[in-house]
């Protein structure tokens, strides 16, 4: 997407990010790349709220003054429970998304993966930055990405999962979007849970990650993670940069959904 410069008038979130410890001692499985999914049907509709939903959320990022989205912790216990699932040879139980599920409101149709199947495009004022899709799931409810019941317990009903790549591959992003009970629900999930809760499937990571970092925030009856690892051929201020607006992105186009 395409934003203008220009100084921002209002504040809703500020950027915010920290410093990951080291891969897991798990060994991990070799990245394979999985198949992209056909391409979404076009909405316009939808592409002009995530213009407008991005813009009011990047104006925090220019001067920073509303409380920010937590941002905590290292994926490696993620990455660890998906690799014990795997080795146990557990699956998971995932749908196909239907366009009918795509409404203009949440109260419309559950939000699917669908609505993100694209490769990002972004710039705003002299921030440019660009990742591949790689593939995206719709999972009917949230065991497929937890760990002992955490998120169904915080109220998590279903989830889409997006997963990009960018830097030429040397770095990926994983994001959830969890479909909470309600907003209450979403909100009251912010620091209730650790990166130990998730677990990241194979593929939607990067192998031996030199540095990995996470955030989450909520709008709405959503709550988003966005999980990002990269080799070291990527610097941790790169990735800062990738997942601020990443993030900051998602949240948008669910502010104005």
């Amino acid at each position: 997407m395409t934003y203008p410069s220009g100084k921002p008038e209002d504040a809703r979130y500020a950027p915010d990010w920290g410093s990951m410890s080291p891969p897991s001692a798990y060994p991990m499985p070799e990245w394979e790349a999985p198949p992209l999914p056909p391409p979404p049907e076009s909405r316009t509709g939808v592409v002009v709220a995530l213009v407008i939903g991005v813009v009011a959320v990047l104006v925090a990022v220019g001067i920073g003054v509303a409380p920010a989205p937590r941002e905590e912790g290292h994926p490696q216990a993620a990455v660890a429970t998906a690799e014990a699932t795997t080795r146990a040879g557990g699956g998971t139980s995932t749908r196909p998304a239907s366009p009918s599920s795509r409404g203009a409101r949440p109260s419309a149709g559950r939000l699917s993966y669908t609505e993100f199947a694209k490769d990002w495009d972004f710039r705003f004022d002299r921030v440019e930055l660009h990742a591949e899709w790689v593939d995206g799931r719709d999972h009917a409810d949230c065991h497929p990405i937890e760990a002992a019941g955490k998120l169904t317990g915080l109220g998590c009903v279903y989830a889409a999962e997006l997963v990009y790549r960018a830097e030429g591959g040397a770095l990926m992003f994983t994001q959830f979007v969890l479909g909470m009970a309600d907003e209450g629900r979403a909100a009251a999930a912010k620091g209730r849970f650790t990166d130990a809760d998730l677990a990241l499937r194979p593929g939607s990571y990067l192998k031996g990650y030199a540095t990995g970092k996470w955030k989450d925030g909520s709008e709405k009856e959503f709550v988003v993670v966005t999980l990002a690892t990269a080799t070291g051929a990527v610097d941790a201020a790169a990735v800062e940069k990738y997942l601020r607006y990443r993030h900051a992105d998602t949240i948008g186009a669910l502010a104005f959904r």
